[in-house]
């Protein structure tokens, strides 16, 4: 009996990850339904370096003013960094690890192995291990990234560590 429950828990789980994944828990706005805020927004967003909507957009645009002020911070942190795309995506897929998000893992998985991370430690990200055979930058992301989750703040070394290696190595200089 207690199979059969745990069985059938399961099927309702996955039953409703479907409904919310296909978007009939919050059914998607049609362009020519939505308001000329939600419409500008929508542009805003299919006209930028994402290039259509996805991910949170929809349930972003019920609230126009918060969808443009949320969509605008995350173009810059993913595309504006100065962080290399391939260590970018990596933080990405740790983050997204840690919190259990399962579509911005598998939004940004194969973007990760696009921009060049080694499938091996995109692979132990998503087991929550510590990769092997890292690049310097990499090790850096993961110490600096994995101290920020774990901790909530970085230590001095791996602060020092993550300015050292930047594109921001003037800044570095000029604050040492």
């Amino acid at each position: 009996m207690k199979t059969i429950l745990r069985a059938s828990a399961v099927c309702i789980l996955f039953a409703g990850s479907a409904v919310a994944l296909t978007g009939e828990r919050m059914p998607e706005i049609p362009l020519d339904k939505m308001t000329t805020a939600q419409r500008s927004v929508a542009e805003s967003i299919m006209s930028g370096p994402r290039k259509r909507m996805s991910g949170p957009f929809n349930t972003w645009l019920r609230s126009p003013e918060l969808a443009d002020r949320l969509q605008k911070v995350g173009e810059y942190v993913r595309f504006n960094t100065s962080l290399d795309k391939r260590v970018n995506e990596m933080a990405i897929l740790m983050t997204a690890q840690a919190w259990g998000s399962t579509y911005e893992w598998y939004a940004h998985a194969p973007l990760a192995v696009k921009a060049g991370l080694d499938p091996a430690i995109v692979t132990a990200l998503g087991a929550g291990r510590k990769p092997d055979n890292m690049k310097d930058d990499e090790a850096i992301v993961w110490e600096f990234t994995t101290q920020l989750r774990r901790d909530h703040g970085v230590d001095d070394a791996a602060m020092h560590a993550r300015w050292k290696n930047s594109a921001n190595r003037a800044s570095w200089a000029s604050s040492q």
